[in-house]
């Protein structure tokens, strides 16, 4: 179900790809549309649940077995390939045998649990108009003697390497995260720390922690800033400059197959090929057609921020 609507509200992932490609980013967030579901990201789901129900202490071997069979077995797009429930219940074993609650830090100090994948809405300025920054961690632990904040995002991945490592330095997915927790919880900024908790999408499977630096206030508000950047254009896209209510979604169609930014250095990320390409390379008379033949809309249940 598309996301036409007002106020605007962005993400760290969505503000991320608005800014790689403005038009994959308008057709995939703004009007979920897919020519295929990826395997990697469904079973990225499966994991995620799983490990919420370990530390929510509520059954993480049934619940993933249930977001199994709603990603997999009641799919009928979808091709698991070699990816199966045996192994992702494999790397939950491994999971529950390695995973720490604030990551790195501290082992035995006294951390409590705040939350596990609660979803926090903070308004975002841009002036007249209404937008709004969501964010969802996969958890947050406080330690109330040092006061320190930890957020932990859970990344499934092939490779848990130097590569891999180093591209938290410079997340702006990250730095959002802790814009956004610094303000949601009323912290310091050296008081809030965010953790990368890598988890090998293989048998057998471990866990790798990455802390991502301390930024500063200056950097964390230039990454807020790249935020607004995104959200402004998605109400240029989405609302009418006059009324300030939704576009009709034709129009809006329209505007984000021929009048996007694009990126064609984005066309093959990862060296996998970019789902819209085929649009971006086709006439541009043709693309409507071509979306409305090709494409589907993704299932509200199915959607996430």
């Amino acid at each position: 179900m598309s996301k036409i609507q007002l106020p605007v509200i962005v993400t760290p992932s969505r503000v991320e790809l608005g800014l790689r490609c403005q038009r994959r980013h308008a057709l995939a967030d703004i009007l979920q549309v897919a020519s295929y579901y990826s395997p990697s990201l469904e079973f990225g789901s499966v994991i995620h649940t799983g490990a919420a129900s370990w530390w929510n202490d509520d059954g993480e071997g049934s619940a993933m077995a249930a977001e199994w069979h709603k990603r997999f077995v009641s799919n009928p797009k979808i091709n698991q390939g070699d990816l199966s429930l045996e192994m992702a219940n494999a790397m939950m074993e491994a999971y529950r045998n390695d995973a720490m609650l604030a990551g790195p830090f501290d082992p035995d100090g006294p951390w409590q649990l705040v939350s596990v994948e609660d979803r926090i809405e903070l308004p975002l300025d841009l002036g007249n108009l209404k937008a709004r920054l969501s964010f969802q961690t996969d958890r947050v632990v406080w330690n109330n003697v040092t006061k320190h904040l930890v957020v932990v995002d859970t990344k499934t991945a092939g490779r848990l390497d130097k590569r891999w490592a180093r591209q938290w330095e410079t997340s702006l997915q990250m730095k959002l995260y802790k814009a956004c927790a610094v303000t949601a919880y009323d912290m310091d900024p050296e008081n809030v720390s965010v953790v990368v908790e890598g988890v090998l999408k293989d048998v057998p499977s471990r866990v790798q922690y990455e802390v991502c630096p301390e930024w500063s206030r200056d950097t964390l508000a230039e990454a807020v800033n790249q935020a607004k950047i995104v959200a402004m254009r998605d109400y240029e896209l989405i609302a009418s400059s006059t009324e300030g209510i939704p576009r009709d979604k034709n129009l809006v169609i329209h505007d984000a197959l021929v009048n996007t930014a694009i990126n064609y250095m984005s066309c093959y990320e990862y060296g996998v090929e970019c789902p819209f390409r085929k649009l971006c390379t086709a006439e541009p008379e043709e693309r409507v057609g071509i979306l409305n033949g090709e494409y589907f809309e993704i299932k509200e249940e199915d959607q996430g921020y």
